[in-house]
């Protein structure tokens, strides 16, 4: 059935749609704040990596160290009589 401006009311229900959609796309494409957060999780993500990467590469040092004071603890004798 014709409306006033020549459509059909489905038509005008699509085109209507079709607008909102359109001003919505607009908007998500202006909208930074997802942006903001991206760029937090690479920090991140790039931050635990470094970590990794030192413990890695002192953790073999690190054993050693923690076994040499295990050796030296174990030939200590504590008390009031030493």
């Amino acid at each position: 059935m014709p409306n006033r401006s020549g459509g059909t009311e489905a038509s005008n229900t699509v085109k209507e749609h079709t607008m909102k959609f359109a001003t919505l796309l607009k908007k998500f494409r202006a909208d930074e704040s997802g942006a903001v957060t991206v760029d937090w999780v690479v920090l991140t993500a790039a931050i635990v990596g470094l970590g990794i990467v030192v413990m890695t590469t002192v953790g073999g040092g690190i054993e050693t160290l923690a076994g040499n004071i295990v050796t030296e603890v174990e030939g200590t004798t504590v008390g009031y009589g030493n």
